[in-house]
């Protein structure tokens, strides 16, 4: 019949920055409606971790999910939330997970390997702390894998280890180099 309302498909959660109230919304339709939820904030990299944190209250679909089908951003914030809970420290891995955060907004975790290189273009600075920044991501994965959210791991590359320091400074050139900085502080 031409006068029946057809219902909207359901559309997945996602983020929509919506100029006329000046946030981004996580915005989705269920049940036939248009539904949205604010993430009271302008910072693209703080709303994706909003959406995987309310992805992850809204999916609650039982088992685990494939590696296309979940954002990095919702394994970070998964991470997290494990390690505040277990009463660890997660200073370190709250720091890296906000450049993590903002290079892979809106990426799944399938997309992580082709995309390791060129966070270390991206992130500007050295070799070591790129592969602390994705170590944490590679625990994330871990994490998420040995609690059954995902169903297998993605592989994580991270740039090799920097040598060694080689040399020390001697006991008269701290001496030296500390009479100096005295100086100069005077």
């Amino acid at each position: 019949p031409y006068g029946a309302a057809m219902a909207r498909r359901s559309i997945r959660p996602r983020l929509r920055f919506l100029k006329k109230r000046g946030s981004y919304y996580i915005v989705w339709t269920e049940g036939g409606r248009t539904r949205e939820r604010s993430t009271a904030t302008t910072d693209g990299a703080k709303a994706q971790i909003e959406l995987a944190q309310f992805l992850q209250r809204y999916t609650q679909k039982c088992g685990a999910k494939e590696p296309t089908e979940i954002l990095v951003t919702e394994v970070l914030s998964n991470y997290l939330q494990h390690l505040e809970t277990a009463a660890k420290d997660c200073e370190r891995a709250a720091y890296a997970s906000v450049p993590l955060a903002e290079f892979f907004a809106g990426k799944t975790l399938a997309e992580v390997p082709t995309l390791c290189a060129s966070y270390q273009t991206w992130r500007k600075v050295s070799a070591s702390t790129v592969r602390r920044d994705l170590s944490v991501l590679q625990s994330a994965i871990k994490y998420a894998f040995q609690s059954q959210l995902i169903t297998r791991t993605v592989v994580v590359s991270r740039p090799p280890e920097s040598r060694p320091r080689e040399r020390w400074l001697s006991r008269t050139e701290a001496v030296s180099r500390s009479a100096v900085a005295r100086r100069n502080w005077s």
